[in-house]
C-alpha cells in the first residue's frame, strides 16, 4: 500500500512538473523569426530580430512573472540589460590621432566615437549586444559600415572579418578598446 502511494505521488508530481515547466511553441513573429515557447512557469524566446546593426540571434529564458509579458516588453527588457552592461566609454590600447580614440555606448542604443584630438571627423550611430558581440552600425557616405566587437568583462576585442574601417586609425584584428573608468 506505502509503495503504491509512494508510486502515484510520484506520478502527480511529474505531471505537474510538465505542466508548469515543459513549454510548448505559442507565436514566429514576422520580425525575422523570433520564436516563442510558453509554459505556465516560463517562456523561452528564441530571439531572430532584424535591428539596424543586422540581425540579433539569441535564446532568453524568462521565468514567472517576466514569463506573462509580451514579447515588446520582454525586447525592450534586453536592450536595458545590455545597455547597463556596456553603456560606458572605451578607449583604444594604442594612440589615437594625438589622443585618445574613444568609443563610447550609450543607454539608448546609440554611440559616438572619435579617433584623437586633432581629427575632424566624429563617427555616431547605432550599437547591439548579439550574444555577447557588440555590433555598432554607422551610415557614412550613404552606406551602412558596420564595426564587431567581442564583448569581455572590461574590454572591447575589436573583430576585423565582417568589420568596416575607421577612417583615420588602422584598428587591427585583437585590438583592445578598455573601459574608462570613472
Amino acid at each position: 500500500m506505502k509503495k503504491t502511494i509512494i508510486i502515484v505521488s510520484a506520478v502527480i508530481l511529474m505531471v505537474i512538473m510538465l505542466i508548469l515547466f515543459i513549454p510548448t511553441q505559442t507565436k514566429v513573429y514576422h520580425d525575422g523569426g523570433t520564436k516563442e515557447y510558453q509554459a505556465i512557469a516560463c517562456k523561452i524566446v528564441v530571439w531572430n530580430r532584424f535591428t539596424l546593426s543586422g540581425t540579433l540571434h539569441k535564446t532568453s529564458f524568462y521565468w514567472y512573472p517576466k514569463s506573462k509579458y509580451s514579447i515588446d516588453k520582454l525586447w525592450d527588457h534586453e536592450q536595458q540589460k545590455s545597455a547597463e552592461k556596456y553603456a560606458k566609454p572605451y578607449v583604444w590600447e594604442k594612440e589615437g590621432i594625438g589622443g585618445d580614440f574613444t568609443i563610447t555606448l550609450k543607454k539608448d542604443g546609440t554611440f559616438t566615437y572619435y579617433e584623437g584630438m586633432l581629427s575632424s571627423f566624429f563617427g555616431e550611430g547605432t550599437w547591439i549586444d548579439n550574444n555577447g558581440i557588440i555590433v555598432l552600425s554607422e551610415q557614412r557616405g550613404g552606406e551602412i559600415i558596420e564595426f564587431r566587437f567581442k564583448a569581455e568583462k572590461d574590454a572591447l576585442i575589436f573583430i576585423k572579418e565582417g568589420s568596416g574601417y575607421f577612417v583615420f586609425c588602422d584598428v587591427a584584428d585583437g585590438d583592445r578598446f578598455i573601459a574608462k573608468q570613472k
